[in-house]
């Protein structure tokens, strides 16, 4: 968490996985899940 009491992404550094499939499966460790942090995501397609 940041001193202005924002949530971040430090808790995952070293597990193993993907961005996508942390917030595909809400992902959580340590009393953190992907979904208390995540607010919004946007799909890309790199094939279009």
């Amino acid at each position: 968490m940041t001193r202005s009491g924002i949530p971040t992404l430090m808790p995952w550094i070293g597990l193993p996985g993907t961005v996508g499939g942390a917030v595909v499966g809400n992902a959580g460790c340590f009393g953190l899940e992907t979904s208390d942090i995540l607010k919004s995501a946007e799909i890309l397609d790199i094939y279009t």
